[in-house]
């Protein structure tokens, strides 16, 4: 198993990490549009409203989505643009897309 995290081949993450990743994109609205140089899209993680509160942000972290144009696409979460947004060549379906960056977490040494 640890040979294949490493190779990326499967993801290895916490019970709360995929939890808010679910809801996340259970939740989330989104807006795309056409402009000049490409394709926009925004996220909103306040258009629900949940009793257990707000989504925030960090849950839509290792969120992909379908584009036609993966280096022509920008995204936005709540109006603030992504930055470091992952560009992925075409993948089993045919299409590619982007995603948004899931960073490894830092576990306390013990």
């Amino acid at each position: 198993m640890a040979e294949e995290f490493r190779s990326g081949s499967i993801l290895v993450t916490t019970t709360r990490r995929l939890l808010g990743y679910r809801r996340a994109i259970r939740e989330v609205a989104f807006n795309s549009t056409w402009n000049g140089k490409g394709l926009c899209i925004d996220l909103n993680t306040q258009a629900v409203e949940n009793p257990i509160g707000e989504l925030p942000a960090s849950d839509l972290s290792g969120l992909t989505l379908y584009v036609p144009a993966p280096e022509a696409t920008s995204v936005a979460i709540n109006g603030q643009q992504v930055t470091d947004l992952k560009l992925n060549p075409p993948d089993h379906t045919g299409r590619p897309s982007v995603s948004l960056a899931w960073p490894a977490l830092e576990y306390p040494k013990i």
